[in-house]
């Protein structure tokens, strides 16, 4: 697909995964994909009376989009978040396979449908539907624990996975609803790691 229908795509994806947590946040009951090591992190989380753990920290380009080439097969993204969903992700080992790309590729209905609630024949589904999508959900601390990235790195067949995905990376901002260039650094600095950690690495 040519570079600017994939930009465009990207866009759409992130509103509606942006909805998709608010509806979230208003559940009366969490659904059953949140299982004991979320449930726990999720009762720390809110004894630091924290209320913004449902939230991404980023939502990112990275790949051939974030590269600039004018056709690309898939829009590669990745979710940064506080170890909340992405500790489920990782927990039910869906994040990456011995395949590679294979998985990836349901990480997006499943967070529509098994977390935010969405339906299947939902209007936000099957737009987000429908071009391709390979979703990466994966803790913030990436951006600057070493070992956290090797944690994440025994599941996936790219050992140099996330050296390859930082080196060029695109930025959704809020307030614009547009993707922007950005690097590591300028997430790192966004994003800084907390003085004590008190829920990654549990």
């Amino acid at each position: 697909m040519k570079r600017k229908i994939a930009l465009r795509h990207a866009r759409l994806v992130a509103q509606v995964i942006l909805g998709g947590v608010e509806n979230f946040k208003s559940m009366e009951e969490f659904p059953p994909c949140v299982r004991s090591a979320v449930w726990k992190k999720l009762q720390r989380l809110q004894q630091m009376e924290r209320r913004d753990f449902y939230e991404f920290r980023e939502i990112l380009i990275f790949g051939s989009v974030a590269r600039g080439e004018a056709e690309v097969g898939d829009v590669d993204m990745i979710l940064l978040d506080d170890d909340f969903y992405s500790c489920a992700f990782f927990e039910e080992k869906g994040e990456f396979d011995e395949e590679g790309y294979s998985v990836l590729r349901h990480n997006l209905p499943k967070l529509l449908m098994q977390w935010f609630g969405y339906q299947e024949d939902s209007y936000a589904v099957r737009a987000a539907m429908r071009q391709r999508v390979d979703l990466h959900v994966l803790p913030v601390g990436i951006l600057w624990d070493r070992s956290l990235q090797n944690k994440w790195l025994q599941h996936h067949w790219d050992k140099d996975f996330f050296d390859h995905a930082f080196s060029r990376l695109m930025r959704f901002d809020q307030v614009t609803g547009e993707f922007c260039l950005t690097s590591r650094a300028q997430l790192c600095a966004l994003n800084p790691p907390p003085q004590e950690d008190v829920f990654l690495h549990h």
